[in-house]
């Protein structure tokens, strides 16, 4: 009786010295150019015999004169869901930051994003709002946050969301902490709502929540958060 042959996979194939020459030169050709010819899902497996023979994404990313977080980011397409990897293969979607993006997210929400992204309703700041929006509050349905960054693209002011327990009557006092910080004049509205806050800052509160963070060594959340608890 004859065995079957098993099925290897890149990482079990050791690549000849003309298909690493090849994904070389395919990577920065398809990392460099705006034009592109291969696909993203096609740059990855061309990653993938890169570093399969090199040894770890820093040197490759090193070999072809991209810096490693770039290469790590399109690595990372290889984490979205099949679905989403359709709509790269038909074309429909290739954005190397929204795919990283996407690729956050669970797989059972990134259809839902992506397919809202193709009709033209997020962008790719959108995504990324969606995306950290998501980590602190993985409880709510993607729908509704899709809904509630889309809403709040069209406020010009700065939105800050955070988590809070804060009751009605402590509102006031969080206010106060946040007075103290970015100044009584730059808070245009504060809500909390079933354990999710809501601040809204003007154009010189923003600056201030950026400057005072970067004067904590904290990141605009981090402050929010400390300011909060």
């Amino acid at each position: 009786m004859s065995k079957r042959k098993k099925k290897t996979s890149v990482s079990e194939h050791n690549p000849s010295q003309d298909e690493i020459d090849d994904a070389l030169a395919a990577l920065v050709a398809s990392t460099k150019r705006k034009k592109r010819k291969l696909n993203p899902l096609e740059v990855v497996e061309k990653i993938e015999i890169a570093k399969e023979e090199i040894g770890s994404l820093p040197k490759v990313a090193q070999r072809i004169g991209l810096s490693y977080e770039m290469l790590r980011q399109i690595f990372s397409v290889r984490n979205c869901s099949e679905g989403v990897k359709r709509l790269i293969r038909e074309g429909k979607i290739d954005s190397y930051d929204i795919l990283y993006r996407l690729s956050k997210l669970p797989k059972s929400s990134q259809m839902t994003v992506a397919k809202r992204v193709i009709a033209g309703e997020l962008n790719s700041e959108d995504v990324r709002a969606i995306v950290t929006f998501h980590r602190d509050f993985p409880s709510i349905r993607i729908g509704k946050i899709i809904e509630r960054i889309k809403s709040s693209r069209n406020i010009k002011q700065y939105v800050v969301y955070f988590e809070s327990s804060t009751t009605k009557m402590k509102t006031a006092v969080l206010r106060s902490r946040f007075e103290s910080v970015f100044g009584k004049g730059n808070i245009v509205s504060l809500h909390i709502n079933v354990g999710i806050g809501e601040l809204v800052l003007n154009i010189t509160g923003k600056k201030r929540l950026q400057e005072e963070a970067k004067r904590r060594g904290l990141t605009k959340r981090e402050l929010i958060r400390k300011l909060v608890v």
